[in-house]
C-alpha cells in the first residue's frame, strides 16, 4: 500500500512538472538621462532624497493599468524591480546629483548632515486603456524642505501622460519612463529658477 501510494505520488508530480509552464517574470526600472546638467552649484548644502509614498494600488511592485476609474488591474509577470517609491527616489537621487544645483546630493535616511530634504508621494503611476490608444498617467507630489528653518523651498505636483505607442509592458514602462523623466526636469529647471 506504501508503495504504491509513493508511486501516485511521484506519478502526480511528473505530470504536473510537465504539464503546465509558467511564464517568466519580467522587471523593470527607469533609464534616461537627466535633462539637467550644471557645474556649479546653486544651493550650497547637502540635500536628502527619500523614499516616495504612495497611494494604493502604487505601492507595490506590479504594474497597474486600468480599463475604467472603477477597477485596477495588475500585470502579473511584468513587475517593477523594487517598489516605485524607492525606483523614484534613486532616479531623482542621480538626476539631482547630475544636475549640481547642490552641493552634495544623498539618499535619505542617512547618516550624513543635510541642509534640505526632497520628500514626495505618487499619485499616479499607471496604464489606462481605451478603445482606441493606451496612455501612461503619472503623478507625483514633491516637497523640499530648508531643514534649518523647515520652510518649504519647491512645493508642487508635477502630471504628465503620454501614448502608449508599443501596446505591451515594455511600451508602458517606456511611457512611464518617459513620463518621470519630463517632471523631474520640470523640477530641476522651477530649482534653478530659485537661485
Amino acid at each position: 500500500m506504501r508503495y504504491l501510494r509513493s508511486l501516485i505520488i511521484v506519478a502526480v508530480i511528473i505530470i504536473i512538472s510537465h504539464c503546465g509552464h509558467m511564464p517568466d517574470m519580467h522587471y523593470y526600472t527607469f533609464n534616461y538621462s537627466p535633462a539637467l546638467q550644471r557645474t556649479q552649484s546653486s544651493f550650497d548644502g547637502t540635500i536628502g532624497v527619500s523614499k516616495f509614498s504612495a497611494l494604493a494600488p502604487y505601492d507595490q511592485d506590479r504594474i497597474v493599468y486600468r480599463r475604467s476609474p472603477h477597477e485596477v488591474e495588475f500585470y502579473h509577470y511584468h513587475r517593477w524591480i523594487m517598489p516605485p517609491g524607492d525606483l523614484i527616489q534613486q532616479k531623482l537621487w542621480a538626476d539631482l546629483d547630475e544636475s549640481h544645483l547642490f552641493r552634495r546630493v544623498v539618499l535619505y535616511p542617512t547618516n550624513n548632515d543635510i541642509d534640505f530634504l526632497l520628500r514626495g508621494h505618487i499619485l499616479q503611476m499607471e496604464e489606462w486603456d481605451e478603445e482606441d490608444k493606451w496612455m501612461a498617467h503619472f503623478k507625483i507630489q514633491v516637497e523640499i524642505i530648508d531643514i534649518k528653518t523647515n520652510n518649504p523651498l519647491l512645493q508642487n505636483i508635477f502630471t504628465e501622460q503620454e501614448q502608449i505607442t508599443e501596446r505591451s509592458a515594455v511600451g508602458v514602462v517606456k511611457a512611464i519612463n518617459s513620463c518621470l523623466q519630463r517632471c523631474s526636469g520640470k523640477m530641476l529647471s522651477q530649482l534653478e529658477n530659485l537661485r
